[in-house]
């Protein structure tokens, strides 16, 4: 998703379980060749929320599956002439999916206001490519293919 992302999304189904987020980002060129721009599709589950009391709320479990797309030239779709064969590398490395399971805490403000409330969550994601990796190359270490993100969500409008 980047180093920071921002975007808009909505939350419908049964107890409001399901949501799909639509993030802008950016890479800073002090983590790549150069700043890159990133593009996600985030779709979550949240299987059940637990009150604890008026204003808070645990989500103990949250799931969910993204797209990510990061621009700049050295990212392709398809593979170039320079790979030999019909299927040398077989991934595109502008497009990259990714599996995750979390945690979030939310805080729910008075019911008057437009922010209706926010919420603090963590996720342990892994791409599509590091899963083939580890699979087929089994002294790699879960450490080497999972990745560790925090993030804010303010819900407005209800």
């Amino acid at each position: 998703m980047g180093f920071l992302s921002f975007g808009c999304g909505w939350d419908y189904g049964k107890k409001c379980c399901w949501e799909t987020d639509v993030l802008v980002g950016f890479l800073p060129k002090a983590y790549s060749d150069r700043t890159h721009t990133t593009l996600t599709i985030k779709q979550n589950y949240i299987p059940w929320s637990i009150r604890c009391c008026e204003r808070f709320a645990i989500e103990p479990f949250t799931t969910g599956v993204y797209l990510n797309l990061i621009t700049g030239e050295d990212y392709w779709v398809r593979e170039s002439n320079k790979y030999p064969g019909d299927s040398y590398y077989g991934f595109t490395s502008r497009l990259r999916t990714h599996l995750y399971v979390g945690q979030r805490f939310t805080y729910y403000l008075k019911n008057d206001s437009l922010l209706r409330h926010i919420t603090l969550y963590y996720e342990l994601s892994a791409n599509d490519l590091d899963i083939v990796a580890k699979c087929g190359n089994k002294s790699l270490d879960l450490s080497e293919i999972v990745y560790f993100s925090v993030g804010i969500k303010f819900q407005l409008l209800r």
